[in-house]
């Protein structure tokens, strides 16, 4: 079918079969031609198209995200539980909360707001720019992307050529639209996933263990979380006065704080006491003074060793290979889930399941195993079923006459 393109009085195209076919010329005796025009008129209508074609692909996008237990959530959803997202890519890149957050910052001058807007703005484009490339089975084009994201075609060719200077293969075929060919180094993904979960819930997050800190400490949590962190990338050593329980408060405790983390609700700070790897609350601290002595920092593998094992917020070195039967009941809810790196599920015949992993703490497995009650049993080792009987033989006595 022909394609007419007419101007009417406010200057937009109109009555046009195809908005993207508009001529590059229109005749100078045409009533208000002006080829500058025309042609921000025609990247318009391109990326009204592109949006188009994208929004064939909706569903709802959780606006926030929330920490728990060790893994991420959005609302009442484990994201490590999700196989696949078709997102409506008509609302990515409309922000990221970053005005709250520099506002709770204190960040009031409108030039470096609109500086630091802009910087975090173009940092989760990029990482969501690869995120959507991973998995790009939509085949989606720069130009889509630049719809998407509301800029133009140039801008996510610059933010794919950054991305190749960080190592990553990223790159537009013809056919597929833009894509990932290589596999991307597991650390840098954490890093990235990391770097935009602090982005996306800037404002709009739910965070209990912030909540939790701020409420218990008030002003002095930002104040000890900012000179820790400052020790830790300067491998400073640090003293604290800690709140260890109600009746016991150290004073001057000497620390090598290595790393910054949130575990079982609350902030805690991982530090070398004594040759020790150990962790502190951060809800916890009265005081932190930071030396102008330094420390060697040990490996990072090392650091990474000691959460390895972990099932809830113990750290440690200690190995202890434990194997549980989970019920049909139980196999539905856990064998979708990564609860530890090493875990290893085994079918049954009977619809149960085998569940195998490696944890530094049995005790933690056990309080897990008794709050989940009928439907677990713990088949090695039998300590652990020592332990698992005498602590719900304890829940049972307070309820006895």
């Amino acid at each position: 079918m022909a394609t007419t393109c007419l101007l009417d009085k406010d200057s937009r195209i109109s009555n046009t079969s195809n908005p993207v076919n508009v001529p590059d010329r229109l005749s100078p005796h045409t009533p208000f031609y002006c080829p500058a025009r025309i042609a921000a008129e025609r990247n318009a209508k391109q990326q009204e198209c592109s949006l188009r074609r994208l929004s064939t692909h909706k569903c709802q996008i959780p606006s926030e995200f929330f920490l728990q237990a060790g893994r991420f959530h959005s609302r009442a959803i484990a994201l490590d539980r999700v196989e696949h997202i078709k997102p409506d890519l008509d609302q990515i890149g409309n922000g990221c909360g970053c005005f709250g957050f520099l506002r709770d910052c204190g960040v009031s001058s409108p030039s470096n707001r609109r500086i630091m807007l802009e910087l975090q703005t173009n940092l989760k484009r990029k990482i969501e720019l690869l995120g959507l490339a991973l998995d790009n089975s939509a085949c989606y084009r720069d130009i889509d992307f630049a719809a998407m994201f509301r800029r133009d075609v140039p801008t996510i060719k610059r933010d794919m050529k950054e991305l190749r200077g960080e190592g990553i293969d990223i790159h537009s075929e013809r056919s597929k639209g833009i894509q990932v060919s290589s596999d991307i180094d597991t650390g840098l993904l954490r890093r990235l996933i990391i770097q935009y979960m602090g982005l996306c819930t800037a404002e709009g997050g739910i965070d209990r263990a912030t909540r939790l800190m701020v409420k218990k400490v008030k002003a002095k949590s930002l104040g000890n979380l900012v000179k820790l962190q400052q020790c830790i990338e300067r491998s400073k050593v640090v003293r604290i006065d800690y709140q260890k329980d109600s009746r016991h408060r150290e004073k001057d405790r000497e620390l090598y704080p290595l790393l910054i983390f949130s575990s079982d609700g609350y902030w805690r700070v991982l530090a070398l006491h004594q040759g020790e790897m150990k962790q502190y609350h951060l809800n916890k601290l009265l005081d932190v003074r930071p030396t102008d002595r330094t420390f060697t920092r040990p490996p990072q593998e090392d650091i990474e060793k000691v959460f390895r094992y972990s099932f809830r917020s113990w750290i440690g070195p200690e190995e202890h290979h434990i194997k549980l039967r989970l019920d049909r009941i139980w196999a539905e809810r856990i064998q979708p889930q990564q609860l530890l790196e090493t875990q290893a599920l085994t079918a049954e015949g009977d619809g149960s399941v085998t569940f195998e992993a490696t944890v530094n703490s049995l005790s933690e497995v056990a309080g897990w195993v008794v709050g989940r009650g009928k439907g677990v049993t713990v088949l090695e080792p039998e300590a652990l079923r020592n332990m698992v009987i005498e602590t719900a033989r304890g829940v049972l006595d307070n309820y006895s006459a």
